[in-house]
């Protein structure tokens, strides 16, 4: 090979290497972000009232440790279905439950033909949250698509699709929910910070019903 073609041929691959690590520094980027997430979440952690209350301390327990990791499985969950129709001045709910925090959830959804409402809604025993408002979305131009992070758990996703505005046509919806858990490392930092500040709700609380 002459040096011509030498130079030639690490031109030529010079931009796939480039590509390949802007990519792994993106990844690793984001990687980051969400352990630095998880742990401003876990850092605040505050026990419900109910929890704190109660007779049986397994609950708070149970939600102090999170997964169990004698059986935790990283390995995404996905949910998706092609084609559900929604009746005209209907709704319909997709109820995703996730017990793990630090979980990532991504979603993909689009309709034929015509738009739809769409929003996203996290239910807690401490009340709900939006995740995505509500609204008309133009869906059967291009997929909609999104990306977020669940920190404190049990909660219930909610994905709504809204067609109740819609007196004449159905609507039909094509959806994928991936919900990939944390890393073990992760998982353990969180329970370590979770235990911290339930130790100091439940000092807390004990020093109040002391001063009654």
């Amino acid at each position: 090979m002459t040096a011509k073609e030498v130079v030639e041929e690490d031109a030529a691959t010079a931009p796939e290497s480039d590509t390949a690590t802007a990519e792994e520094e993106a990844i690793d980027l984001e990687a980051r972000a969400i352990a630095e997430a998880m742990q401003s979440a876990d850092a605040s952690y505050v026990p419900s009232p109910s929890l704190l209350s109660a007779d049986d301390s397994a609950p708070l327990l149970a939600q102090v440790d999170g997964p169990d990791l004698t059986i935790f499985n990283s390995k995404p969950n996905v949910y998706q279905a092609k084609a559900v129709p929604v009746h005209l001045r209907a709704k319909l709910d997709i109820p995703i439950h996730v017990s793990a925090g630090g979980s990532v959830v991504e979603y993909e959804i689009n309709t034929s033909l015509y738009d739809i409402g769409f929003g996203v809604t996290a239910e807690r025993e401490e009340g709900i949250t939006n995740v995505k408002e509500n609204s008309r979305v133009d869906s059967h131009l291009e997929p909609v698509t999104g990306k977020f992070l669940v920190g404190s758990v049990p909660c219930a996703l909610v994905f709504s699709f809204d067609n109740e505005y819609s007196w004449f046509r159905e609507k039909k919806v094509s959806y994928k929910i991936t919900v990939t858990p944390p890393n073990v490392e992760n998982v353990v930092t969180g329970r370590r910070l979770r235990a911290k500040k339930a130790l100091e709700a439940v000092e807390k609380d004990q020093a109040e019903m002391d001063e009654r």
